[in-house]
């Protein structure tokens, strides 16, 4: 929910000098506050339930993926866009056929990133907003001095992110064949 919008707003500010200029700012100040502590508006607004986790993750993961997305446009070389351009290349084209692919490697890095901060905030929202979950089962262990349970969640969030990982790897050997693995 939160990579699509940033893949997509990491590609018109990495292509859009104007654009990064007047939203740029905006972003730069909304990323630094921790998505924890906008957790108990979130909540006043979905609810103790899913749909708050899933907001809380979205919002996290939005900034990962702008971030890196807008980075790898701009990284392209110069001389692929001027050569787009000398070519008669559409905008959508250009994008298409230019941007987006060399921005596929920082994508993927977000993507990695996000993965893992994703697992981070569910369960810091578990354990604050949830009545399940493995972050309120961490959590609920704590609480009652289970350490030897509070342990089996820590190594469930750790192998649900591996097997994210790795999922996230094999996509960018399909999708990204050109990037060094």
């Amino acid at each position: 929910m939160g990579a699509v919008p940033g893949i997509v707003m990491g590609l018109i500010l990495g292509l859009s000098r104007t654009t990064r200029r007047l939203l740029g700012p905006i972003f730069s100040a909304l990323y630094p506050v921790p998505k924890i502590a906008i957790l108990p508006l979130i909540l006043l607004i979905f609810g103790v339930g899913d749909a708050s986790k899933f907001v809380v993750i979205a919002i996290g993961v939005f900034f990962l993926m702008l971030y890196n997305t807008m980075s790898g446009v701009m990284q392209t070389p110069q001389i692929y866009m001027d050569v787009a351009k000398n070519a008669g290349a559409s905008r959508l084209q250009t994008f298409r056929r230019i941007a987006f692919p060399a921005a596929l490697p920082s994508i993927f890095t977000g993507l990695k990133l996000a993965a893992g901060s994703s697992y981070i905030i569910i369960a810091a929202a578990e354990f604050l907003g949830a009545r399940s979950g493995v972050g309120f089962f961490i959590w609920a262990s704590w609480q009652t001095f289970a350490v030897s349970r509070m342990f089996v969640g820590i190594v469930v969030i750790s192998a649900m992110g591996y097997l994210t990982i790795l999922a996230l790897e094999a996509l960018e050997r399909r999708f990204v064949p050109w990037a060094k693995h």
